[in-house]
């Protein structure tokens, strides 16, 4: 449950996926993903008023220049057989 994870920039954008602020984790979705104990899916760049519209994708391992903020879709652990199903209850 997003909103439960910490840093998060007050929006909750899906079941696996908020608006957080990266920056103590290194400024990637990965490094902010992992350090909550979660996997890595995907990373935005957040884009307009509403916090959740999603602009550059960033996948997990990139930073953007001049943000403290990005979307990040994590995951429980990798597990092949269900691994992108993080919108169950695995997350």
């Amino acid at each position: 449950d997003p909103s439960s994870w910490p840093d998060l920039d007050t929006h909750v954008c899906g079941g696996c996926k908020a608006l957080v602020n990266w920056k103590p984790y290194g400024s990637t979705c990965g490094g902010y993903c992992s350090g909550i104990g979660l996997t890595c899916v995907d990373g935005w760049e957040e884009v307009g008023d509403d916090g959740c519209t999603e602009g550059e994708n960033l996948g997990c391992d990139r930073s953007y220049f001049g943000t403290g903020d990005a979307i990040c879709e994590c995951a429980g652990d990798y597990d092949e057989a269900n691994y992108g199903a993080c919108r169950q209850s695995n997350c």
